[in-house]
């Protein structure tokens, strides 16, 4: 495994509480090729000077923003500020606790290209995680086909046919 291929999350309160300390920390992390992503984004009191300092590679909006996007204007005013943002600082977003399609659609209708939530999938254990990651090995999918091949995918034909 390379560092590249690593992430580590740290949440907007944690990162908070000592900025500059963590700073150097994370900047020798992202210098190796880690990627940092600041989780439950916009539920501290983060300085926005501190997103331009810190050497951060994504943002991951709180699932409190997105749950209620479809009934409060502000919650998706905050969202869609929060996109602005990160795209003109080069930062990537991912959209947390997306559970309707609705929700989906007005992310992606701001640039949000990333969302994890139930409206994917439910958690799901490792054996079937693996089977689904083979699945989608051997044939590119995209956001919906997956969300849709999560109840599909039998771990065991996936077992068979990597043995074979």
């Amino acid at each position: 495994m390379l560092a590249r291929d690593l992430a580590i999350e740290i949440t907007e309160s944690s990162l908070m509480r000592e900025p500059e300390r963590y700073a150097n920390e994370l900047q020798a992390l992202r210098t190796a090729g880690v990627r940092i992503l600041v989780d439950d984004f916009g539920t501290g009191y983060s300085s926005l000077s501190y997103l331009k300092r810190l050497p951060l590679d994504t943002l991951k909006i709180d699932r409190t923003f997105i749950s209620n996007i479809d009934t409060d204007a502000a919650d998706e005013a905050i969202v869609s500020a929060i996109l602005a943002m990160a795209r003109s600082l080069g930062l990537k977003v991912v959209a947390e606790g997306v559970e309707s399609q609705y929700q989906l659609d007005v992310l992606q209708r701001y640039g949000c290209q990333m969302a994890q939530g139930y409206y994917f999938s439910r958690p799901i254990d490792a054996a079937r995680c693996v089977a689904l990651l083979h699945e989608l090995s051997v044939r590119p999918s995209f956001t919906e086909t997956l969300r849709l091949r999560l109840n599909e995918v039998d771990v065991s034909k996936v077992r068979n046919n990597s043995a074979a």
